[in-house]
């Protein structure tokens, strides 16, 4: 009889742990003159599966509001089909979620643990309305166009979360940063990418120091540490390799107040595939105003239109663990 009784409680465990899965249902018919909003639905199905769930997200989906997917659980994240924001800048600029510690605006903020994202579905951020106002736009907003007049959101955020697994998803059409605060990027691997025509590819990016403590584009304190970029397929890319320790600061303030970001632990792993030649025959430029270290590569192969590759380097500490051959950054 006790036998019996294990097994049945031991059925019973198995049975209770299985996931609920949450179906998210689409307005329908679909035409491209739709515009009623599944984001609702969209949010409703994460509320209803945050602990433990799996939310299905398998048919084509139009959006129209904030997807805020907070708080979140034990969570796979099946999306097979594709959802599409909605090309409105008037509404998306004050609507989309402002990422305070970087004065940016996404479409989908996504946080918590234990989260996995899978399926081969795809993220459409609309964005060739962003791409033609921008160019003809005064009003960019800080850091070129997060302001509450002209936001171009990021496609998929994913922030305050820990345990997060992201794989098989494409993102096409994304129409698109704090002092005294201390961030951290780290323990981060980005695998099984391709990237085709686009400006960077596999790309480091921080802000360098400031002498304005208001200032909204540097001067703030954090470390990116334990960075992996593995099987990374570029083709026709700008810049397929950046570590940039002095992004959107002039030479000359970066020299004198270098970035209070540090960069360690990145290692660049089987980079391979074309440039566009937009820098020559630059592929990889790995510039720090403070020293980074332990920066390695290995199985780099990119090759640029015409002629042999070149690769400049910076303050970068461990020249020797790259597996090609630095030169100095043109002044």
């Amino acid at each position: 009889m006790m036998r019996v009784f294990a097994f049945i409680l031991a059925l019973f465990l198995l049975v209770g742990t299985a996931r609920s899965d949450c179906e998210v249902d689409v307005h329908e018919p679909r035409h491209p003159s739709d515009t009623r909003d599944d984001g609702p639905a969209i949010n409703a199905a994460f509320q209803k599966c945050a602990r433990g769930g799996k939310v299905v997200l398998d048919k084509f989906y139009i959006v129209d509001s904030l997807l805020f997917t907070t708080d979140l659980h034990d969570v796979e994240i099946e999306l097979s089909g594709t959802i599409q924001y909605t090309p409105n800048i008037e509404k998306w600029s004050p609507d989309s979620y402002f990422l305070t510690y970087q004065n940016a605006t996404t479409f989908w903020f996504l946080s918590g643990e234990k989260i996995q994202m899978h399926g081969g579905g795809t993220i459409d951020g609309n964005g060739q309305v962003w791409y033609d106002a921008l160019a003809n736009s005064s009003d960019t907003g800080t850091a070129g166009g997060s302001s509450r007049t002209f936001a171009r959101p990021v496609p998929l955020t994913v922030g305050n979360a820990s345990h997060v697994h992201i794989e098989d998803i494409t993102i096409v059409n994304s129409p698109f940063w704090y002092a005294g605060e201390v961030d951290i990027v780290a323990n981060v691997t980005i695998k099984d990418v391709s990237m085709n025509n686009a400006q960077n590819g596999a790309r480091i990016k921080v802000f360098g120091g400031s002498s304005d403590p208001a200032s909204t584009a540097g001067g703030g304190s954090g470390f990116v540490q334990n960075i992996t970029y593995h099987d990374y397929t570029v083709n026709n890319v700008d810049n397929p390799i950046v570590i940039d320790q002095c992004y959107d600061t002039a030479a000359d303030v970066c020299a004198q107040f270098p970035s209070l970001v540090t960069i360690s632990d990145v290692h660049f792993i089987n980079v391979k595939g074309t440039s566009s030649g937009a820098e020559g025959n630059v592929v990889a430029d790995l510039e720090c105003s403070s020293e980074c270290t332990d920066i390695t590569a290995n199985g780099t192969d990119i090759r640029p239109p015409d002629g042999a590759a070149t690769f400049t380097c910076q303050n970068i500490e461990s020249t020797d663990q790259l597996d090609f051959n630095c030169t100095a950054p043109a002044s």
